[in-house]
């Protein structure tokens, strides 16, 4: 599953111009195309509605996208502070057109990027990082993601990957482990 920005403008706008249509009349489509949750936590209200169909006729460059069977809509709607945000994403995926999958794998996905930008901020100060120069931001994030994730593929247990990094700055085999991590 791959989400659809407004960087692919075609993509995007037919996407947008299907659930357009879907949403003016959801209540036709089967069970298994249409799901709904809601959350209340850390003061706000959330309101979610999965919408998957098969991949509408009229889509440009289809053939772009190997495998392509579903399309999927996300409209969330939050209520903060006394304050109502709509959010409306959409997804290409490989999937059939179920919106309980669709579900899983959307929030699966903010899951993982959430958990991926937390540590990079909170064990690697990435947004403190000021490097401008060049392609310098670019290659220090490209190094915070493998060290990341050589550190996490590295078995040794330690309280965290903040603690695991310093300790590997002081223990030369530590850090000839997690260089090597899964290569054996």
């Amino acid at each position: 599953m791959l989400a659809v920005k407004e960087n692919q403008p075609h993509l995007y706008e037919d996407l947008s111009d299907h659930f357009d249509r879907v949403l003016e009349d959801e209540e036709i489509l089967p069970r298994s195309r249409r799901h709904a949750t809601r959350e209340r936590n850390r003061g706000r209200g959330e309101h979610r509605t999965y919408i998957a169909t098969p991949v509408p006729e009229g889509l440009r460059n289809r053939e772009a996208w190997r495998d392509l069977t579903s399309v999927g809509c996300v409209v969330s709607v939050v209520h903060r502070q006394g304050k109502e945000t709509v959010e409306v994403r959409y997804y290409i995926s490989s999937l059939r057109p179920n919106a309980k999958l669709l579900a899983k794998a959307a929030r699966g996905h903010w899951t993982i990027e959430n958990v991926q930008h937390w540590v990079l901020d909170v064990v690697f100060q990435e947004d403190q990082c000021r490097a401008r120069l060049d392609n310098a931001a670019e290659n220090l994030a490209l190094l915070r993601r493998l060290a990341m994730s050589l550190m996490a593929k590295e078995g040794t247990k330690h309280a965290s990957l903040r603690v695991k990094g310093r300790t590997a700055g002081w223990d030369d085999q530590l850090m000839a482990q997690i260089l090597t991590a899964g290569t054996t």
